[in-house]
């Protein structure tokens, strides 16, 4: 609606008219007034779309109710669930946590995805 306050995403700037580059929209702010806007505008530099390896999104509200993301410390490296072995290893010891033996089809059909997740893998 007209007048509402919205976030939005997008992939760096147009070179020649630095407007934003796909825009998409990301929520709307009913938190916010114009007012808040005006006083925690912050004058920021656009990156140029090409300009890095990664250009950054920003918008002119600033989203303190965006959960951060988890910490890089417990991801596994890039292929690591690729292999047999290291799938076979996480779900022995899934079933071992969980108290049940590994080859118990029953016990099996009763562990939910959230269990699973619960394990941060």
């Amino acid at each position: 609606m007209p007048g509402d306050i919205v976030s939005f995403k997008h992939r760096g700037y147009l070179l020649g008219s630095k407007k934003p580059l796909t825009p998409a929209l990301y929520r709307l702010r009913p938190d916010l007034t114009w007012e808040d806007v005006v006083f925690n505008f912050k004058d920021q530099k656009g990156k140029v779309a090409g300009e890095t390896a990664h250009s950054s999104s920003w918008n002119l509200t600033p989203c303190k109710a965006i959960p951060s993301q988890k910490g890089k410390e417990n991801q596994k490296p890039k292929g690591y669930w690729l292999s047999l072995d290291n799938r076979r290893k996480f779900f022995l010891q899934f079933a071992k946590d969980m108290g049940f033996p590994a080859d118990s089809i029953d016990k099996w059909k009763q562990v939910t995805n959230a269990q699973i997740l619960a394990k941060e893998v």
